[in-house]
C-alpha cells in the first residue's frame, strides 16, 4: 500500500479554547495531533495541561530578527505519516520547538525550552569540589564552525532544501572569523531537519 502522509500545516487548527491559532504553531499542532481521534492520539482533552500548551506556543509566538525581516521562534512545517506510530509522530513534533511532554498530575503536560532569565553566577569554592578537577577539551571532531541544515520546505512545494551558518556569501566576516578561530579548517557539521 502506498504510504499516506497528513501534512499538519495549512491545516485550520484550534486551541482548547476553540480560537484559531496559527496553523503552523508546534504547541497547537501537537494539541491537535493528541486529540485528533482520526489520524491523531485520540486523547480527551481533559486529560491535557492546557495551560502549559499555552505558555509554550508563546514561546513558539516571539518574533525573532532575521536577515530579510522576521521568523516565529519555532514553527511546526512537517508532513505526519500516519502509518508511524503514534509516539514516533510526537516525538517529530516535538523535535521542532525542543519540547518534550511530561505525565504531570495526571496530564499530559508541553515544556519547550526558553531562554533562562535569572543569574547564571555561582560562587564557586574549593569546598565545592569533591574527588578531584579535570579539564577536558574539545576535540577537532566535536566542533564545528559551520552547520548546515537540510528540510523540507513548505514555500518550495515541499521539496528539500538545505541552510548553511555562518553563511560564507551573506556572513563573510563571521564565517571567517570562525574559520581563523579553528586554523582555517572547515569544521562542518550536516543535520537533517524532519520538520
Amino acid at each position: 500500500f502506498p504510504t499516506i502522509e497528513f501534512e499538519m500545516t495549512g491545516k485550520a487548527l484550534v486551541d482548547n479554547n476553540s480560537i484559531s491559532v496559527n496553523a503552523s504553531d508546534p504547541a497547537w499542532v501537537l494539541y491537535d495531533y493528541l486529540t485528533n481521534s482520526r489520524y491523531g492520539c485520540n486523547i480527551d482533552s481533559t486529560l491535557i495541561d492546557n495551560a502549559s500548551f499555552q505558555t509554550a506556543s508563546d514561546v513558539c509566538d516571539v518574533d525573532q530578527t532575521v536577515t530579510g525581516g522576521t521568523v516565529k521562534t519555532y514553527s511546526c512545517n512537517i508532513i505526519i505519516d500516519p502509518n508511524n506510530p503514534l509516539l514516533t509522530n510526537i516525538k517529530l513534533i516535538l523535535a521542532t520547538c525542543n519540547g518534550r511532554l511530561h505525565w504531570i498530575d495526571g496530564k499530559y503536560t508541553l515544556k519547550i525550552d526558553d531562554a533562562y532569565s535569572g543569574s547564571g553566577e555561582f560562587a564557586f569554592e574549593e569546598k565545592h569540589i569533591i574527588g578531584g578537577i579535570s579539564v577536558i577539551g574539545n576535540s577537532k571532531n566535536e566542533r564545528t564552525n559551520q552547520v548546515i541544515a537540510k528540510f523540507v520546505d513548505p514555500d518550495k512545494s515541499w521539496k528539500n532544501n538545505e541552510v548553511a551558518w555562518p553563511d560564507k556569501n551573506n556572513e563573510t566576516t563571521l564565517y571567517n572569523s570562525y574559520r581563523s578561530d579553528d586554523k582555517n579548517i572547515p569544521l562542518r557539521k550536516t543535520i537533517n531537519l524532519s520538520g
